[in-house]
């Protein structure tokens, strides 16, 4: 697990005690969020706010979002690490 995703997990869920492997240090989707700066982020975890009202089985936006991040981040190579 890349480190900056392990330093959040760790902290949020086990008081600090989880480590991330050196080698994920290297992982990363180079130059995916050029084309995208609201999502500017190497380590993996992308934070986009979708609106939604009364859709609490079926949320089409967040569909439509989760789609348009995929159409940019698939393409780009995977670098790195283990």
């Amino acid at each position: 697990m890349h480190p900056r995703i392990c330093e959040f997990i760790s902290t949020a869920i086990y008081e600090g005690r989880l480590r991330h492997h050196p080698d994920t240090a290297k992982q990363q989707i180079p130059g995916s969020m050029e084309r995208a700066t609201s999502l500017a982020s190497e380590s993996g975890i992308y934070f986009l706010p979708v609106e939604h009202a009364g859709n609490a089985q079926f949320r089409p936006n967040a569909i439509n979002a989760t789609a348009s991040i995929t159409f940019i981040v698939v393409p780009c190579l995977f670098c790195g690490g283990v």
